[in-house]
Order: C-alpha cells, then sequence, then structure tokens
C-alpha cells in the first residue's frame, strides 16, 4: 500500500513538474511575442516618421535693393518683387501685403536707414582684410596692432576687421590703456563677450613697443593661435608692413 502511494506521489510531482514546465514556456513565448510587435510598432513608427512629410526650413536673404525700391516706392504690386522678397519684407516687418499691393512700412524702413547712415567706419587705409579667410580657419575673428607712445600711450595702428569688439578698441581710450596694463600680466581674458588675446611686443621707450589683440571663437585652439601670433616680433608702420605679419601666420 504504501509503495503504491509513492508511486502515485512520484507521478503527481511529475505531472506538476511537465505542467509548470509548460506554463514556463507559454509565459516565454507570450512575452516574446509582445516584445516582437513592440519592435515591429517602432520600426513602423521609425518608418513613418522617415517617410513622412519633410517640414523645409525657409532661409531666405532680404536683397538690399528689395529696400531701396520700397523706399523710392511706398505702395507696389507685389509682382514687381520675387515672391521670397516680399515674404522676407513682411517677416521683417518693412511691409505688409493686401491682396496684390504691397505698402511700405516708411518708419521702420526710414529708422533702419539712418542706423546704417550713422554708422561711422573707420578709415579704409587702417583696416587690412586681405587675410581673413586664413584667420577664420584658425578662429580668429579679428587681429588690431596697437603701438605704445611714451607720451599718450597706446595708440591704435592696424586691424583685420570691424567688429564691436574692434570698434571699441578703436574709440574708447580707457579700454586701450586697461589692455596695456593687463598686457604684461594676463595673456587671455573676456571682452565684449569675446575671447581676447593679448600678444605683447618688447621694445620701444617704456620696454614695450606694442600689444596685439587677437579676438577669438570661441571654438579656436588657444594654444595653436599663440604659436602662430608668437610669429609676430614687430608692430607694422604701414599696411604693407601689416599684410606681410598676416601673411606668415
Amino acid at each position: 500500500m504504501g509503495g503504491m502511494v509513492g508511486i502515485l506521489y512520484t507521478l503527481a510531482i511529475g505531472i506538476l513538474g511537465i505542467v509548470t514546465g509548460i506554463l514556463i514556456v507559454l509565459v516565454l513565448y507570450l512575452l516574446i511575442q509582445k516584445l516582437n510587435r513592440k519592435n515591429r510598432l517602432a520600426e513602423r513608427l521609425k518608418r513613418l516618421y522617415r517617410e513622412g512629410p519633410k517640414v523645409e526650413k525657409r532661409v531666405i536673404i532680404l536683397d538690399p535693393y528689395t529696400i531701396l525700391r520700397l523706399s523710392e516706392s511706398w505702395v507696389m504690386e507685389s509682382d514687381l518683387l520675387e515672391p521670397e522678397q516680399v515674404y522676407a519684407l513682411e517677416r521683417v516687418g518693412f511691409a505688409k501685403k493686401i491682396g496684390n499691393i504691397i505698402i511700405a512700412n516708411i518708419d521702420a524702413i526710414g529708422a533702419y536707414i539712418n542706423r546704417i547712415r550713422n554708422i561711422q567706419l573707420p578709415r579704409s587705409d587702417t583696416i587690412v582684410t586681405d587675410y581673413n579667410d586664413r584667420l577664420a580657419a584658425y578662429g580668429i575673428i579679428s587681429i588690431t596692432f596697437f603701438g605704445v607712445d611714451s607720451q599718450i600711450g597706446p595708440v591704435f595702428k592696424y586691424t583685420t576687421a570691424l567688429t564691436k569688439l574692434t570698434r571699441r578698441l578703436m574709440e574708447d581710450q580707457e579700454t586701450r590703456d586697461n589692455l596695456f596694463i593687463l598686457s604684461g600680466r594676463v595673456d587671455e581674458l573676456i571682452l565684449e563677450g569675446s575671447r581676447v588675446l593679448i600678444h605683447e611686443i618688447s621694445g620701444g621707450e617704456r620696454g614695450i613697443e606694442g600689444y596685439v589683440i587677437v579676438e577669438l571663437s570661441k571654438d579656436a585652439d588657444i594654444e595653436k593661435v599663440k604659436t602662430r601670433i608668437a610669429r609676430i616680433d614687430k608692430i607694422p608702420s604701414s599696411t604693407e608692413e601689416t599684410r606681410k605679419y598676416l601673411e606668415k601666420l
């Protein structure tokens, strides 16, 4: 009797094990199916995204001559201008379009023209732009040269570009004086939101012939720029000399 019970017990355990194994396999199968459905759904969504309509960004440059034409003819038919120019005029607030008619915003155009008219450009013989492409490849926005006068201190000589920083250097004596003081103490600082490298040129009555202010982009490799700028060992006395020094870089 006891032997029969043992056999039945063993048989029951075996059946239970088989059922449990089947359930485990079934659960795993269902999980795999669910994961596959999710993966297929994800792939379908990716495909729809890739194949869906693309939203193109419109980058339109407003031609200055368009503004000139509108300032001369305050109301005109839009067909007289390229559709992109009409769109640009509306976007910047220089005109509005009603039907096929463009009406100029004279106040906005007048304010824009006055701002341009009031810009004071430095003498062209103090700006040497020949090598700006090469300088840009090193992350250099501008290079400005200053001499040092024994009576009045730092004197602006030449620059490679007109920027917010170089304009301040040309117009603000206090900024020039501060940079002159710092030139022997620091070689890098932030000015007008730009990274600035100061390269001092030894010589002259005060022991400093001048200094070079290098305006850098945020991505510029400062060490590589320092190596290049170290080749400048004199403050140029003419635009031709400035070109020669820039050609060395």
